[in-house]
């Protein structure tokens, strides 16, 4: 019995965790403003799209099912980042909204509310603008991240 049990927790944690992480890397991608395009690269893997045809900036974009970011790069590093993730109820949404925001205000941002589910977050250099609505389209919930570095 003991090992069924072990084996449950043992599976729960090979499929949980890597959720968990999955879905931190793509809300905290404003993370990688400042840093360069190929620190993007590496923490996220070769994205769907590489646009170069700007020669004063640089874009990335990546897709999956539940989510998309682009981030948008100059020599100085990454200076703009927008994406969304997509959940299937608003409850989950919701709890993700909150621990995102628990973990940005004890790193250090400075959250102002605009209304019950739209923030701005700001930090040194980092202006963040972070809803969620429902899609009306789809009916499922839908985070989105608007992110710039702040020059001064």
């Amino acid at each position: 019995m003991k090992r069924i049990i072990y084996f449950k927790k043992f599976l729960f944690a090979i499929i949980f965790i890597p959720l968990i992480s999955i879905n931190s890397q793509d809300l905290t991608a404003f993370n990688m403003i400042g840093k360069k395009l190929s620190a993007v690269i590496a923490d996220y893997g070769k994205p769907v799209h590489h646009d170069k045809s700007n020669l004063e900036m640089e874009c990335v974009f990546y897709k999956e099912k539940d989510y998309q970011m682009v981030f948008v790069a100059n020599q100085k590093g990454v200076y703009h980042v927008q994406g969304f993730k997509i959940f299937n109820d608003k409850n989950s949404a919701h709890k993700t909204m909150n621990k995102l925001l628990a973990d940005c205000s004890k790193k250090g941002f400075k959250i102002d509310t605009l209304n019950v589910s739209e923030f701005d977050l700001r930090a040194k250099n980092i202006e963040v603008n972070i809803s969620m609505f429902e899609n009306p389209h789809s009916h499922k919930y839908e985070i989105k991240i608007d992110a710039f570095k702040r020059e001064g």
